[in-house]
């Protein structure tokens, strides 16, 4: 084999691998709440739950959101097992501040609709208002609605909901606004996020979901331990 076979074997390998990159580089959207579980004091007790919108980056792909934020954003939060009911909706909408080098800008500020708030549902959206103060920059990742949630590198934070919880666990899943997009899009170019899109490559986004249950009470939890002690006893004694 000559010195130009292996160098065209070698050019050939180091193309398989950069486009194996390429292959692997990926950007995908969820809707999530803060956490995958919560739990409450007591039955009827009101639980907050921070919703987001969870950007994914793997194979060295780049951010779509970061360059530009977003603005507008749209969620809905349904009810799909137990008997927790909603009880507010508390969209990330609040006015944006005089100060123009807020960064990352913390909350959209402009016209919004708040939705129609059920016990098993609500959605709702926001939006930045371009004649308000940083008009032109959208709320990107590790926004916090000015200090009303946490702020996480790789999430945009979109508002959250109060459930009280129920007599048993209730799962919500936490989903795009509306079947087809068109309420999460990024500011100067318009990037629908909800829907896969092959130029810039990203994944539509999909569903998270959360659950919330009651800390069992202590003497519950007694009897528990209890019960499970005698259970042990007992099938020691008929193997023994």
């Amino acid at each position: 084999m000559n010195k130009w076979t292996l160098k065209s074997l070698a050019a050939a390998v180091v193309g398989v691998v950069a486009l194996a990159g390429q292959a692997n580089a990926a950007v995908t959207y969820q809707y999530v709440a803060e956490k995958s579980q919560y739990q409450a004091a007591s039955q009827g007790a009101a639980v907050t739950v921070n919703l987001y919108l969870l950007e994914t980056l793997t194979g060295g792909s780049a951010s779509v959101i970061a360059p530009e934020g977003l603005f507008a954003g749209g969620v809905k939060v349904t009810r799909t097992s137990g008997d927790g009911t909603l009880t507010a909706v508390t969209p990330n909408n609040t006015a944006r501040p005089t100060n123009p080098n807020e960064a990352p800008p913390q909350s959209f500020g402009g016209p919004g609709d708040n939705g129609t708030l059920t016990p098993t549902g609500v959605a709702f959206q926001e939006s930045v208002d371009p004649g308000v103060p940083q008009a032109g920059v959208g709320v990107t990742l590790g926004s916090t609605g000015r200090g009303i949630a946490p702020g996480f590198a790789d999430r945009v934070f979109l508002g959250s909901v109060t459930v009280a919880a129920g007599s048993v666990d209730t799962a919500f899943a936490v989903q795009p606004y509306a079947a087809g997009g068109g309420f999460t899009f990024t500011n100067q170019n318009g990037y629908d996020v909800d829907v896969t899109s092959a130029n810039p490559a990203f994944t539509g986004a999909t569903s998270g979901q959360f659950l919330v249950s009651v800390v069992p009470e202590p003497a519950l939890a007694g009897m528990a331990v209890v019960l499970g002690a005698a259970g042990s006893l007992v099938r020691r004694r008929r193997t023994a």
